[in-house]
């Protein structure tokens, strides 16, 4: 789970889930939760990496749940 500029407007971000990478390409594909009303690279296409601005690294809710994003050490390697 990443924090995006938005593309089309870039004083917006975006909380979004990466979907796929392309290293080659320096590029992401983010992802929403509602299929029918997200915002994201459905919309506008693959983003640069430079258009992030954080990662989650830690779940506050629900309580069960709470901790340390799994898979968070993964963005450091894409």
């Amino acid at each position: 789970v990443v924090a995006v500029r938005d593309p089309r407007r870039p004083d917006r971000i975006l909380i979004k889930r990466v979907r796929s990478v392309d290293r080659r390409a320096g590029t992401l594909e983010v992802e929403g939760d509602d299929r029918q009303a997200s915002t994201d690279s459905r919309s506008f296409g693959p983003v640069s990496r430079s258009a992030i601005v954080g990662r989650a690294v830690y779940r506050y809710a629900p309580a069960g749940r709470n901790g340390a994003v799994p898979g968070s050490e993964e963005y450091d390697r894409a």
